[in-house]
This record gives structure tokens, sequence and C-alpha cells, in this order.
């Protein structure tokens, strides 16, 4: 019993020992970002969204010193990408990908309409404000590649990749390590529904990875959702 007690110990440690790991990683990404910023000597929030150009660069800083980070602790506790589910795209992995989307899609519907339903003055229709509806169109590639493809890579990789792998080989179950992913990811996107969104969208990913083991289809799902996003605030202008 005692050793079994010192087992679960160790596990608990090693499992918020990841989590911590996960945070100094997201962290590392916000100070790239604000050595960015110094950089370009910008010193407040009101001359940051006056500037389009320098916060795309700072999505993109942002995305990218995640994978620098996360590649450096891959090669410090010799993870390999395989683990993380990351092997060759597949056309199967896009198809789960979209099917999982059209499954997200209708459950956060039902969902935020519930809890409309339950509490009246929850706005489920907010905007997230992410600082760049009023950017030129000639930077609108630039800020596709900076909102629908760094954010599904950086982001896959480092919580349904890295941190639900981790998780679930310190014996911890699927539902478990599901939920604990699935918090923090929506805890990091800040205002009530996009949490809730976003919360909803790792669990759908995740139910995904158990019927098709690949983190393509995640990115896929990942990609979609940015996708339409940026479609609605910058093509069609909605919002």
């Amino acid at each position: 019993m005692k050793k079994l007690s010192k087992l679960k110990e160790h596990r608990n440690f090693r499992v918020i020992s990841e989590i911590i790991i996960v945070g100094l990683i997201y962290i590392f990404g916000q100070i790239s970002v604000s050595i960015l910023l110094k950089g370009f000597s910008v010193d407040s929030e009101q001359e940051l969204l006056s500037r389009p150009g320098v916060l795309t660069s700072a999505y993109i800083v942002g995305g990218t010193a995640i994978l620098l980070a996360l590649a450096v602790i891959l090669k410090l506790t010799k993870t390999k990408l395989s683990e993380l589910k990351l092997g060759r795209p597949k056309l199967k992995d896009i198809g789960y990908g979209f099917l999982g989307f059209g499954a997200y899609f209708i459950i956060v519907r039902i969902l935020l309409a519930l809890i409309v339903l339950v509490f009246p003055s929850f706005n489920a229709d907010q905007a997230q404000n992410i600082g760049l509806q009023n950017a030129s169109s000639n930077l609108l590639p630039i800020i596709f590649f900076a909102l629908a493809v760094v954010p599904p890579i950086s982001e896959e990789l480092l919580f349904r990749g890295y941190l639900y792998n981790k998780l679930i080989k310190n014996k911890i179950s699927v539902l478990t390590s599901a939920l604990i992913v699935s918090v923090i990811f929506g805890a990091l996107h800040g205002q009530w529904n996009v949490a809730i969104d976003t919360f909803t969208l790792s669990m759908v990913m995740i139910y995904v990875l158990q019927l098709r083991p690949s983190l393509w289809a995640t990115i896929t799902m990942h990609f979609l959702k940015n996708s339409l996003a940026f479609l609605v605030l910058f093509i069609f202008r909605i919002g």
C-alpha cells in the first residue's frame, strides 16, 4: 500500500511537472513577443492596435517561439514527434479533421444556446478582439498565415500533441487528460464565450484523436476554425 501511494505521488509530480513545462513554453512565447514589441518601441496596447503590421508579426513570433521552445524540450526529453502523433499527413487525416470540425460546430452551437437559455445575460456572440480588424487589405495574406496557419501548428503540437500524450503516458485516463488539456486551452483564450468555444473544440479534437491517432486531424480542425474566423472578420466583415 505504501509503495502504491509513493507511485501515485510520483505520477502526480510528473503530471504537474508536464503542466508547468507547457506553461513555461507558453510564457516563453509571450516573452518573445514582448521583446519584439520593445524592439519596435511599442509601449502600450493602444499603440500596438494602431500598428497592425507589428501586431501580425507578434502573432507569428509568439507561435514560432512556442515551436522552438517545444523543440528544445523534445530534444532534452528524447521525445520523438511520432510520440506526439505527428507523422506524414494522409488524406484520411484531413477527412477526419473536416468531420470533426463539423461535429464541433454543431455541438458548440447547441451548448452555447443551452447556456444562454439558462443564463439569458450571457453573451454567446461577443466578438473576440484580435486587434487586426482595421488592417489594410495588402496585409491579409500575412494575417491569414499568422492566424490560420501558425496557431494550429504550434498550439496543436503543444496541447494535443505534447501535453495530452504526456498525461496519457503517465497513466492519466483519457477523459481526465482531455479535461485538463481542454480547461487549460480554453482558459488561455480569455473571455467566457471564447473559452467555452475553445474548450469544446479541444474536447472534440481529443475524441477525434481516439478515432484517428494523427495530429494532422486536429491541425486540420484548428485550421478550419481559424480560417472561418478569418473569413468572417476580414473578408465578409461580420462583427
